[in-house]
């Protein structure tokens, strides 16, 4: 297969993904936040599947900035889609979870969307997921590299 032909058809497959998850109601249970956007329903994906998170541990699953990752969280908070507690480890850290009032219908509803995905992962044995994980990274990898698009050439995804 052509090298532009395989990366095509990666992306498309990647986009209709993304498509479908963002066609799900998710973004009507945050609805509350002004302007939702995709990142806020990350975040709350990533509070609602965490025992108790914290916005840095946010920040850094995200790949976004500590700044952003607070702003996401605020306006949450604001909207009364999480709350904030003390981490009873660490008096000094905040932990975040899912609101009581709201926290049951975004965890059902995220189950529902995500259900095909864990299904489909489910059939696949460890070494093949592994591989499909190492894969993708890579490929984060390579196009986040400032380096990756200087040099004219793509770096080779699976030889390390």
């Amino acid at each position: 297969m052509e090298s532009q032909e395989s990366v095509f058809s990666l992306l498309s497959r990647i986009a209709r993904i993304v498509r479908v998850l963002r066609e799900s109601n998710i973004k009507d249970l945050i609805s509350e936040v002004s302007d939702p956007s995709p990142r806020h329903m990350i975040a709350i994906a990533h509070i609602a599947t965490a025992d108790g998170i914290s916005v840095s541990d946010i920040s850094s699953r995200m790949s976004i900035s500590l700044a952003a990752a607070s702003q996401l969280v605020s306006q949450m908070a604001n909207a009364g889609l999480i709350d904030r507690y003390e981490d009873p480890n660490d008096h000094r850290r905040t932990l975040l979870k899912l609101s009581e009032d709201r926290g049951q219908e975004i965890k059902a509803q995220i189950a529902s969307r995500t259900a095909p995905i864990a299904s489909a992962i489910a059939t696949l044995d460890p070494a093949r997921f592994n591989f499909l994980l190492e894969t993708l990274d890579e490929i984060i990898i390579a196009i986040e590299s400032p380096n990756a698009s200087d040099s004219g050439q793509a770096p080779e995804v699976g030889s390390s």
